[in-house]
This record gives structure tokens, C-alpha cells and sequence, in this order.
């Protein structure tokens, strides 16, 4: 039994130190293998810095971007504002050549009624001045019925008197001669007869050429104010179609114009409102990878923090220990 413990005794004293070289050993190969492990875990260490630098220079640049964005949109906003702002003048300037047409619109209905007004002024003069020609004429046609009936009694008036001096005077010739003066006194009679008459014919035949002269005056009046009135109506006609124009024109400028802006604030709200969602769309895209990243790197920091813990307090121990 003593033997057996000698034996055992002796064993273990000369077994131990190789037992202990041994576990010396591995331990140093373990160590060997954590420093291996520790310089792969700070070399990636270093390659995820690189990436999280990169990912804020990334980041920075489309914050960058982005802003310029911002400003583009802010310049794009002004340009806007200025169109609106022109597209608002040209509206007011419209709105006060819209008021300048419709005040040419009003003076050109005065001026229609007042045409009108003219028109029917000088139709109903016309009108007048025929009553007064077919008057005049009536009454030219009756005073030369009775002149001709009065020179036509006259007339034979005359070859009956004529024609008994005639006879007379042939008897009585030779008395005649010796200075009876009857017939000559007859002569002299029918003279104070004639002289008045053929006075008054000069005088009728004066009066029907001025009223000859007047008729054709007013005749010729009544043509002018034909034609004047002919004139008017082209001239309103004219005016009606180009006020008419002007009006179709200026309502089909309004509405180009209308349609016009319409469009160009429709297209500036798209485009505002794409770009606005872009940007946002990035923005969340950007956060939402920045976000994975540091997570990321957070928890290989803390499982790489809690395995170089355990790995200092295994060394602490083996410390210790020996």
C-alpha cells in the first residue's frame, strides 16, 4: 500500500511540470489565437469606421444635395411667383382693356343710337321734303292749268277784237287817213292790255324756274340725305362688326390667357409636389440606412466589448492563478 502511494507520489511530482508546460502551452496558443482573433475584430473595427465615415460623407453629401434641392425649389417658388405675379398684371391690364372696350362698346351704342336718331331724322325730313315737292308740284300743275286756260281765253279774246278792227278799218280807211285815231287808240288799248300780261308771264315764268331751281334743290337733298343715310347705315354696319371683333378677340384672349395659367400653376404644383416626395423619399431612405448601419455597429460593439471582457478576465485569472 505504501508502495502504492510512493509510486503515485512520484508519478504526479515528475508529471506535473509537464502537465503544467502543457497547459502553459495551450494557454499561449489560445492567446496566440485571441490576439489573432482581437487584431481581425480591430482591423474590421477600423473597415466599419471607414464605412461609417463614408456613410456620413454619403450622408452629408445628400443633405448637401438635398439642400441644393431646397433651393432649386425656392428659386423654382420665386420664378413662380413672378409668373403669377405677371400672369396677375397682364389679368389687370386685360381687366382695364376690358373696361376701355366696353367703354368703347357704350360709345359706339350712343353713337348707333344717335345714328339712328339721325337716320330717322332724315327719313322723316325726306319724307317732308317729298310731301313738300308733290305739294309744290301740284300746285306748278294747277297754276299752269290756269294759266293756259286764262292766255287761251285771252288769246281769243284778242282775234275776236283783232278781227273787227280789221274789218273796220277796211271801210274806214280814208277817214283813217284824214285823222280819225280810233283804230290807234284801239291799238294803243289792247297794248295796256298785253304789257301787264306779258309782265306777269315774265314774271310766272321767273317764279317757275325758281321753283324749278328749288325743286331740284330739295330733289337734290333729298338724294344727299338718301345717301348720307345709305352712309350711316355702312358705317353702323362696320362698327357693329368690328366692335363685334374686338369683343370675340379680346373674350378669346381672356381665355387663352386663363387656360394658359391654369396650366402653368398645374404643372408648377406637379412638379413641386414630385420633387417634394423625392426628396422625402430619399430622406427616409438615408435615415432608415443610417439607422440599420448604427444598429448595426452597436451590437458588434457590444458583442465585441463583452468578448474582450471575457477574454481580460480569463487572463486576470490565469494571472492570478499562477
Amino acid at each position: 500500500m505504501i508502495c502504492i502511494f510512493l509510486f503515485i507520489f512520484i508519478i504526479c511530482k515528475y508529471l506535473t511540470p509537464l502537465l503544467i508546460f502543457s497547459i502553459a502551452g495551450y494557454l499561449q496558443d489560445e492567446l496566440g489565437v485571441r490576439n489573432i482573433r482581437g487584431n481581425c475584430k480591430y482591423e474590421d473595427f477600423k473597415k466599419y469606421l471607414t464605412r461609417i465615415e463614408e456613410l456620413e460623407a454619403a450622408i452629408s453629401y445628400a443633405a448637401l444635395e438635398s439642400q441644393c434641392e431646397i433651393e432649386s425649389l425656392k428659386l423654382d417658388m420665386i420664378a413662380m411667383e413672378e409668373r403669377c405675379f405677371q400672369a396677375e398684371s397682364l389679368s389687370q391690364q386685360m381687366a382695364v382693356d376690358k373696361a376701355k372696350m366696353q367703354e368703347v362698346l357704350e360709345e359706339c351704342k350712343m353713337q348707333l343710337h344717335e345714328a339712328h336718331d339721325t337716320i330717322s331724322f332724315l327719313e322723316m325730313e325726306n319724307n317732308e321734303l317729298k310731301l313738300v315737292l308733290k305739294g309744290s308740284e301740284r300746285r306748278f300743275k294747277d297754276l299752269h292749268y290756269e294759266v293756259e286756260e286764262h292766255l287761251s281765253n285771252w288769246l281769243k279774246d284778242i282775234s275776236g277784237t283783232g278781227a273787227s278792227m280789221h274789218v273796220e278799218s277796211n271801210k274806214n280807211f280814208s277817214p283813217v287817213l284824214n285823222g280819225n285815231h280810233s283804230s290807234l287808240n284801239g291799238y294803243c288799248t289792247c297794248e295796256e292790255v298785253l304789257c301787264p300780261l306779258v309782265s306777269k308771264l315774265i314774271l310766272l315764268e321767273t317764279w317757275d324756274e325758281n321753283v324749278k331751281n328749288e325743286l331740284q334743290e330739295m330733289a337734290n337733298q333729298v338724294q344727299e340725305s338718301e345717301l348720307l343715310v345709305k352712309k350711316l347705315k355702312e358705317e353702323l354696319r362696320e362698327e357693329k362688326l368690328k366692335a363685334k371683333e374686338e369683343a370675340e378677340d379680346l373674350t378669346q384672349a381672356m381665355a387663352e390667357l386663363r387656360y394658359e395659367i391654369t396650366g402653368m400653376l398645374e404643372e408648377e404644383c406637379k412638379h413641386r409636389a414630385s420633387i417634394e416626395q423625392a426628396s422625402l423619399r430619399r430622406i427616409q431612405d438615408l435615415e432608415e440606412q443610417v439607422d440599420i448601419i448604427l444598429i448595426f455597429l452597436f451590437c458588434l460593439l457590444v458583442f465585441n466589448c463583452y468578448k474582450f471582457e471575457g477574454y481580460i478576465q480569463k487572463m486576470v485569472e490565469y494571472q492570478l492563478y499562477h
